[in-house]
């Protein structure tokens, strides 16, 4: 079974190379609200088809967190609210477990012109590059392996089918999707193969205390005071083994900071040791998101498709309309349920 498995993994990056090598213009795509493994991966797939002379082109919709602002290639990355009009070869979607999640603005504009998952014909092709057990495998090309703790390790694994000469600054960049995404390597999803991969890119010249220093010791002391006043609204539950906090627009004007100065909150609040469930809700001008840990056996990621969410089963995303009170009180009512 687990030949099986090593085999398919093989086929599907021996499938996205042959696009890669055949290719001439690409776009890549991460998921909506990027964290250290969607920017890390973009940025070293980017990097990396640069590099072999292609032409490559990454979107975002919204600008860097300050924790990611010193990751190598991250001024590349354009800020944009529409697409150019010229279409390229090929689209990569990276880290992303549905294609819509792209972005509600892409992927609407994307789909007007066209360019839909269910859809084939005269459009680019969609490479789908993931590690999310909740993926829908929406490419043409799919290369989705749960096992990797992170996309940044499937796009290590590709680069190296091609025989890619991995460059420094790649080499970080898909080493800050590693640490980020795994929790400083202190997530369950951290396997052997994690840091088999940690390892070599150590090995290309990698200098981890600095990959630390720049991505999580980069606060200012508005967003500390950000994350004191997300801290008072600390609420536990302790009939579903369940803490959560929330952010409303408010707090972020009283402390002069932006959405993604909430960037970490969820996973420290998950410290809270009583607590194997944490959630984090953020209120913004399209509802309300919200984030949610897990430290047991209960599955995050299919508790957030009750939402239209989805993840890993020890962190998951998911959107829920109304008010702060009211996102909470329907996804604890479904929490209840669930136990």
């Amino acid at each position: 079974m687990m030949s099986e498995i090593v085999n398919k993994y093989e086929q599907e990056l021996a499938g996205a190379a042959e696009f890669i090598v055949h290719g001439d213009d690409f776009w890549i795509f991460p998921h909506e609200d990027p964290d250290g493994d969607a920017y890390g991966s973009t940025l070293g797939l980017l990097q990396a088809l640069r590099s072999m002379g292609k032409g490559a082109r990454a979107f975002i919709a919204a600008p860097v967190p300050r924790m990611y602002a010193r990751m190598p290639g991250i001024d590349d990355l354009e800020i944009v609210n529409a697409l150019p009009e010229n279409l390229p070869d090929v689209i990569v979607v990276v880290d992303n477990a549905e294609f819509e999640r792209m972005g509600d603005d892409f992927g609407k504009e994307l789909k007007a012109r066209g360019v839909t998952a269910d859809k084939p014909g005269n459009r680019p092709v969609i490479i789908n590059i993931d590690h999310h057990v909740s993926n829908t495998r929406f490419g043409d090309i799919n290369v989705v392996n749960p096992d990797c703790a992170a996309a940044g390790v499937i796009i290590f694994d590709l680069l190296m089918h091609l025989g890619f000469a991995i460059s420094l600054d790649i080499a970080i960049d898909l080493y800050v999707a590693l640490v980020t995404d795994t929790g400083r390597f202190s997530f369950n999803n951290t396997n052997q193969r994690a840091l088999e991969v940690a390892g070599e890119l150590v090995a290309l010249g990698v200098d981890p205390a600095k990959v630390i220093e720049d991505v999580y010791y980069t606060r200012t002391s508005a967003q500390m005071k950000l994350f004191g006043k997300v801290f008072q609204t600390i609420t536990e539950v302790p009939e579903i083994g369940t803490v959560y906090a929330w952010q409303t627009r408010k707090m972020l004007e009283e402390t002069g900071t932006t959405p993604s100065d909430t960037e970490g909150i969820v996973d420290l609040i998950r410290t809270i040791g009583d607590y194997p469930l944490s959630l984090f809700f953020k209120e913004n001008e399209r509802g309300i998101k919200v984030s949610m840990r897990s430290r047991s056996n209960f599955n995050a990621a299919d508790f957030a498709l009750i939402f239209g969410g989805g993840g890993h089963p020890g962190a998951s995303g998911f959107k829920v309309n109304g008010e702060i009170e009211e996102a909470i009180e329907s996804v604890l009512a479904e929490l209840h349920k669930a136990f």
